[in-house]
């Protein structure tokens, strides 16, 4: 298996290098020029001109991307072209929201759909396994930003029980280190609960179909036989043999919540990475941009990667495959 994780990694800078390539060459075709949105009525005709130079814009484009490449591999990320701040920078203070957003929305995700998908697995054929289905399907099928729309009207506009957007409080600076972080805690609720809940029913149908096929296997037939009660047989035999392909989705629906992060950070004003990705992209601030798609790219690359050796791990019979 060893052999097989090392070409893998060798493989992942090609696979990230390729996704931002076709970012970067799409990016050119869209309409509009970014350096024209530094032009004011005092600028002098020549600043666009010699900024352009200054910033290799006038060269051919596979030129371009070889600088960028060039720096990236580095760690020189290049310049925003709309701040004019550095990226790493931007990235740094964007990633650490995104990663409190995520990990939250994470766990509370997969909370709901382990006790959901095994609820229902228990509960197989029965109405209260329609029921449970059924109602996971109605949130499943609105958008989040639909979704977040209501909880907005709800919870922020009707009960007032917590803010619509933001991250802080206006006067939040004037707050203590308690009172502050309870009202980070406070703008957290509302994302994070439609990013969690967001395609929960997804989750929680390969949850219940996981531990429905291994309610079927005969090992566990057989300790069924032998009188040993139904949690004894759901904890030691089939929950342990439904990890392998829980854990393969878990660690691939990370990705899902990045990605999900656009619409749920742009709706509630969270300064995350999907505001930074969203804002460079209306703006054409392509070193933004591109950094953005590169640290996504990267991610959806090693969780593939952890997926396969974590399900390797906890199911030997996967070992031969990975």
């Amino acid at each position: 298996m060893s052999h097989v994780i090392v070409r893998r990694l060798a493989m992942a800078p090609l696979l990230v290098v390729t996704v931002a390539a076709a970012v970067f060459f799409t990016a050119r075709l869209l309409p509009g020029d970014p350096l024209e949105r530094l032009v004011t009525e005092d600028t002098d005709p020549d600043f666009v001109p010699r900024l352009r130079r200054q910033m290799g814009l006038d060269r051919p484009a596979a030129v371009q991307f070889g600088m960028w490449l060039r720096g990236a591999v580095q760690g020189d990320w290049g310049e925003s072209w709309i701040s004019r701040r550095p990226v790493a920078a931007l990235v740094a203070e964007a990633l650490p929201n995104t990663l409190r957003l995520t990990v939250l929305a994470f766990a509370m995700r997969w909370t709901l759909a382990v006790i959901i998908g095994i609820a229902a697995a228990l509960r197989h054929g029965r109405r209260s396994d329609w029921g449970l289905r059924t109602a996971t399907l109605v949130v499943d099928a609105l958008p989040a930003f639909v979704l977040g729309v209501l909880l907005q009207l709800v919870f922020a506009y009707g009960l007032q029980w917590l803010p619509a957007d933001g991250m802080h409080a206006l006067d939040a600076a004037g707050l203590d280190g308690f009172a502050r972080w309870r009202d980070t805690l406070a703008h957290l609720c509302l994302p994070v609960l439609v990013l969690g809940i967001h395609h929960v029913a997804t989750s929680a149908r390969f949850v219940r179909a996981a531990v429905l096929e291994a309610s079927t296997r005969e090992h566990v037939l057989a300790a069924r036989a032998r009188g040993l009660s139904d949690r004894r047989v759901l904890l030691r035999h089939v929950l342990r043999n439904a990890m392998g392909p829980l854990v393969t989705l878990f660690a691939l629906s990370l990705p899902g919540l990045v990605g999900g992060s656009l619409i749920v950070e742009t709706l509630f004003s969270w300064p995350g990475m999907g505001r930074l990705t969203v804002g460079a992209a209306q703006a054409h601030d392509q070193p933004v941009l591109l950094a953005a798609v590169a640290l996504v790219a990267t991610l959806v690359v090693l969780s593939n990667l952890v997926a396969d050796v974590v399900a390797a791990a906890v199911d030997p019979r996967q070992r031969r495959e990975v």
